[in-house]
């Protein structure tokens, strides 16, 4: 293996990695944060995000509430999605038959259910998906009316304005009538199964590595990952040193999006090279959803670093927050320019995704900057001097 000399400052770089809690963005970085701070050995903090996001998904079939008009003014919703004025009389489901084929009573679920955020909050995915089958009813779907995943059974009780009588009866039976139970089944089933799947890809391959022609190796992040990603927002109050961010307003095929790029130097946490980062850049796409429930709890961070992250969240306003635009699916680019040769250092081929990112790895760049010579990369520490340059659908944006 042949030794590659230290260009002069180099070991500067070399020392520049080290773990910072300074955050950049919630979607690229708490990921990292999850994954690297050194917790109790008992906790897992990446798959506990994972899993109490998924058991909050089915909560709605699990514990079925009643929702009535004032329920739906209280979402932001209109009331008259719901025919409850009151649940006065109306009594909670007993035993039901489950996803898992079992008959399950009400207090089961409540017990399991409870067990499982036990579970989840220690990031334990240990037979998390046949526990949770056996709590989730056979009618549990993704209801667009109400906005909810919620039951078959709590759906035509609130649109018929109960579920027995002389008017609310028939109608409550008719509503129920013809529910393919075993297309339920397979959805729930397999949306479980995808996630925690997801959760174990992500965990075990968080970038894809390759090398150039030249024999410089870069990683970006793996598609598991960026899905992962996606439930965390954005906002440009957070900052990283060395790692210049710039967000800004645009259309793309006729949506308003949040375009939000990223250039310099991103630390790998830990040191661990199949980690994201490096010498680099990113281009995401993202979008404004107000009304969307932000973080209000990290109960697997220790408090002082979980009021970090909350607190400015909290503060912002829905404006101010933006979140990741997967559906919009655009093709992007890009390439970074050494502002010292006017050449290309390094450029990405098109990929249909809402975050296209890739860095040079740190040895790789000291061998770049070998290569190039005395005077001819921007100096250490000043690798925000690449010019990025990038294109989304087919348009080249003013360089930056």
């Amino acid at each position: 293996m042949r030794t590659i000399e230290l260009a002069p400052g180099a070991s500067n770089l070399v020392a520049r990695i080290r773990t910072r809690l300074v955050l950049v963005s919630l979607v690229m970085v708490l990921p990292f944060l999850l994954l690297c701070i050194d917790l109790a050995p008992a906790q897992n903090p990446q798959p506990a995000s994972v899993l109490q996001k998924l058991l909050q998904k089915y909560r709605g079939c699990i514990l079925e509430r009643y929702e009535t008009q004032q329920d739906m003014r209280n979402r932001g919703l209109n009331a008259n999605l719901s025919g409850l004025l009151n649940t006065n009389g109306l009594q909670d489901r007993d035993i039901v038959t489950c996803a898992a084929g079992n008959p399950c009573m009400r207090s089961m679920r409540q017990s399991i259910y409870a067990a499982l955020e036990a579970k989840a909050n220690r990031g334990d995915s240990t037979n998390f998906e046949p526990l949770l089958l056996q709590i989730i009813p056979q009618d549990c779907f993704e209801c667009q009316k109400h906005q909810e995943w919620h039951t078959k059974h709590v759906h035509c009780t609130m649109d018929c304005g109960g579920n027995n009588g002389f008017s609310q009866g028939p109608c409550f039976e008719g509503c129920k009538a013809g529910v393919d139970v075993t297309k339920l089944v397979n959805d729930i089933t397999n949306g479980i199964r995808g996630t925690l799947q997801t959760l174990g890809q992500a965990l075990s391959s968080p970038t894809v590595e390759s090398t150039d022609a030249r024999g410089y190796q870069y990683v970006e992040t793996s598609d598991p990952w960026k899905q992962m990603c996606t439930a965390f927002p954005c906002f440009a109050a957070l900052q990283w040193p060395d790692y210049a961010s710039y967000s800004f307003n645009d259309t793309i095929d006729g949506h308003p999006v949040v375009i939000q790029l990223w250039k310099g130097y991103c630390e790998k946490f830990l040191g661990l090279q199949n980690f994201p980062g490096g010498i680099g850049a990113e281009v995401g796409i993202y979008r404004r959803e107000p009304g969307r429930g932000r973080p209000t709890s990290l109960p697997f961070l220790p408090p002082s670093l979980a009021a970090q992250i909350l607190k400015p969240a909290a503060n912002l306003s829905d404006k101010d927050l933006w979140w990741a635009y997967p559906e919009l699916n655009p093709e992007i680019s890009f390439k970074l320019i050494n502002p010292k040769t006017n050449q290309v250092f390094f450029e990405t081929g098109r990929e249909r995704t809402y975050w296209l990112n890739r860095w040079m790895n740190e040895s790789s760049y000291l061998k770049y900057k070998q290569n190039q010579g005395a005077s001819r990369t921007p100096p250490l520490a000043h690798e925000t001097e690449y010019q990025l340059i990038y294109t989304i659908n087919g348009r080249t944006y003013k360089p930056w």
